[in-house]
């Protein structure tokens, strides 16, 4: 694990997540997600680390301590106003170039970023489409690395670590018919401005064939994964300015999370297709359309027993992919690794694709965002080592119990039919927007970056 290795290599002893311990925002899931892959870390792969903290934006003694530290925190949220600049510290942050709060340009970092002792975590966004020396693209895909301010830009990713998907995988595996017993609609999540038109739209679509449409915010992680993989409809559907182009839009981390969860996906956005295109995804842009596409496909796992297998192989190669690539272990791996390492012989210049004409939608062969659950309430931050209770900020040593590693099993069965109808109305087919092979010397001319807030997680 490059993550790990790095740690060892820098005799890291202190894994830090800086902000929004107790404090409720949306973007609090995220932390808490890095929080306990960092302490996944410890427990699995390394036992020398000393200290894994999740603390509020405050003056944390462990700063004054000897430790060599890797630090997350979250600058666009105005959660480190307290965070030192320390030599023996590299830090992964969540900005691109203003603190959304304040609206002030982020300049705390700049020298950290120059000499490779920070790296920027940037929600994706777009496709660069003029590229220069200063882009490369990750591994063979859309996400990408821009040497200018050292920023890679990807997107959230499932919550889960990849015992708990082998878990869920098990149950999609030993089921023999689909897990839904009632026709609802299940959305977890923020209904507000950027998808309160899609929303209404798609209730009112739900009511004419009399599903149940929930909008709920459920704080029981348990709860909320049992309902999304037992709902008849679990949609990850965006409001228009998340899904501008087939080149600019976001990826909400709700898709991830829901294939995790073992939900097939459904989405009305064309780049989110594209990214699993080569999977079982259900896509349709006409959300009437969407909801045709689903009852059709519903109807044919339901009354075939041979039809209902294909559906799990394909479901479940899709949950191993996500498993496999994009979990924050994952996440971490490459912001490390572009931000900190840069590997020549590891990085690639160019995708060997980009993204391509728009095939027939399908569920297709092969089968990782969602919402997370709102944390139990929390005391003041404590510092346990063990169970017990003690005064302020916490630290965790040692990761909560996982559940045993699951054998991830790659299914062997190769599917020879698609089950999914084409969509009543299909997107133009567009030519590919294919970079040159040696990139272009002049400076790149960026598209101008959204600075809205992100959708709900």
């Amino acid at each position: 694990m490059i993550t790990n290795d790095f740690i060892i290599n820098n005799k890291i002893t202190c894994l830090i997540v800086h902000g929004l311990y107790t404090k409720y925002t949306t973007h609090r899931y995220i932390h808490e997600s890095i929080y306990n892959t960092f302490r996944y870390i410890k427990k699995k792969y390394n036992s020398d680390i000393k200290y894994v903290i999740w603390c509020n934006d405050e003056k944390h003694w462990i700063y004054k301590t000897k430790e060599k530290f890797l630090i997350f925190s979250s600058p666009h949220y105005n959660t480190d106003n307290n965070l030192p600049i320390l030599d023996d510290a590299y830090y992964i942050l969540h900005y691109d170039k203003i603190n959304f709060i304040t609206k002030k340009l982020v300049t705390k970092y700049d020298k950290l970023l120059e000499k490779k002792k920070a790296v920027k975590y940037v929600e994706f966004r777009y496709i660069p489409t003029e590229l220069s020396q200063n882009i490369t693209f990750i591994n063979n895909s859309i996400f990408w690395y821009n040497s200018v301010d050292n920023s890679v830009h990807l997107p959230w990713a499932t919550n889960l670590l990849p015992e708990n998907i082998d878990i869920n995988i098990n149950i999609i595996k030993h089921s023999i018919k689909p897990l839904y017993n009632k026709y609802n609609s299940y959305f977890c999540g923020s209904v507000w401005y950027v998808n309160k038109v899609t929303m209404s739209e798609w209730k009112k679509i739900c009511n004419t064939k009399s599903i149940n449409c929930q909008f709920v915010r459920e704080k029981n992680e348990k709860v909320h994964q049992k309902n999304i993989r037992s709902a008849y409809i679990a949609p990850a559907i965006q409001g228009p300015t998340h899904m501008r182009s087939e080149d600019t839009f976001y990826i909400p981390c709700r898709i991830f999370k829901n294939i995790s969860y073992g939900a097939v996906p459904i989405t009305n956005n064309l780049g989110v297709y594209n990214l699993f295109k080569n999977f079982n995804i259900i896509y349709n842009n006409n959300l009437s359309d969407l909801m045709e596409d689903i009852i059709t496909y519903h109807k044919k796992i339901s009354n075939n027993n041979i039809n209902y297998d294909l559906h799990k192989n394909d479901l479940i190669n899709l949950m191993i992919h996500v498993r496999d690539n994009h979990t924050y272990l994952n996440r971490l791996d490459t912001l490390i690794l572009f931000g900190f390492i840069q590997p020549k012989e590891q990085i690639q210049e160019q995708p060997k694709e980009q993204i391509q004409e728009q095939p027939k939608e399908q569920i297709q062969e092969q089968p990782k965002e969602q919402i997370q659950e709102q944390p139990k309430e929390q005391p003041k931050e404590q510092i346990q080592e063990q169970p017990k209770e003690q005064p302020k900020e916490q630290i965790q040593e040692q990761s909560k119990e996982q559940p045993q590693e699951q054998s991830k099993e790659q299914p062997t069965k190769q599917l020879t039919k698609q089950l999914t109808k084409q969509p009543t109305k299909q997107p133009t087919k567009q030519p590919t927007k294919q970079p040159t092979k040696q990139p272009i010397k002049q400076p790149i001319k960026q598209p101008k970056q959204s600075t809205k807030q992100p959708i709900k997680k």
